[in-house]
């Protein structure tokens, strides 16, 4: 926190359950309870009016959260390290429904994120940030893929739409997985959870990046040798 105000919140620890701080076994010195003495010798503390002091938060709350987390984590997790990297390797196999149940996940993580950061004061943390941004990006996705088919259809060949739908596609890939890892670090994962997450990302990206880097090279290829043909 960065703040003096000793009335500001401290969202994170809101739904990590609770404690309870019994004053009557506070010491110190000879004084049974110090709180008590320093009040009665005219000290800023206050007077303990109570045995106990109890700071408690439902537990219910606390396990809603961590399934919310849970569960947005897991959604993204599934469209970015698999739905979306194969549906770019496998683009002429695959159907186009396969893409929409990528959406259907992405949409889900996204509003369960969004809830989640409003709740936590989290709007302006990086991670949120950045996935924010890419969700912003990959929901126009739609609409440049029907423009690159489309003209592709009527030109037969690339234009610039289809290099903006190509390419935005293949960043917000990169950045999803990469913000993947931000979420665990936000959410103090476990060693074992951020490991598990690394190796599957990381076997996604050695697969993708080749397969899209081998895609280009062909293409071009195949043009030069098209237009040396004719």
């Amino acid at each position: 926190m960065d703040s003096d105000d000793i009335n500001a919140n401290i969202n994170m620890h809101n739904s990590h359950g609770a404690f309870v701080w019994d004053l009557s076994q506070a010491k110190g010195g000879s004084d049974h309870n110090p709180f008590l003495n320093s009040a009665a010798n005219g000290s800023a503390y206050p007077v303990a009016s109570t045995a106990t002091t109890t700071t408690s938060i439902a537990s219910s709350e606390s396990a809603g959260s961590e399934v919310v987390v849970l569960a947005h984590g897991i959604l993204v997790c599934i469209a970015f390290v698999a739905i979306f990297p194969l549906g770019g390797i496998l683009i002429r196999i695959i159907d186009s429904k396969y893409t929409l149940l990528g959406y259907a996940f992405l949409i889900a993580a996204f509003v369960l994120g969004i809830a989640m950061a409003v709740k936590l004061d989290y709007l302006d943390n990086g991670h949120a940030k950045l996935g924010i941004a890419i969700f912003a990006i990959m929901i126009l996705q739609p609409a440049f893929g029907f423009l690159h088919h489309h003209l592709y259809k009527k030109y037969q060949r690339r234009t610039a739409w289809s290099h903006v739908h190509v390419w935005i596609g293949r960043v917000a890939i990169v950045l999803g997985i990469i913000n993947g890892g931000t979420g665990l670090k936000l959410g103090h994962a476990s060693v074992r959870s951020n490991i598990a997450y690394g190796v599957c990302a990381g076997m996604m990206c050695a697969i993708y990046i080749p397969v899209a880097i081998y895609g280009d090279v062909r293409r071009v290829r195949g043009k030069r040798n098209s237009e040396s043909g004719s």
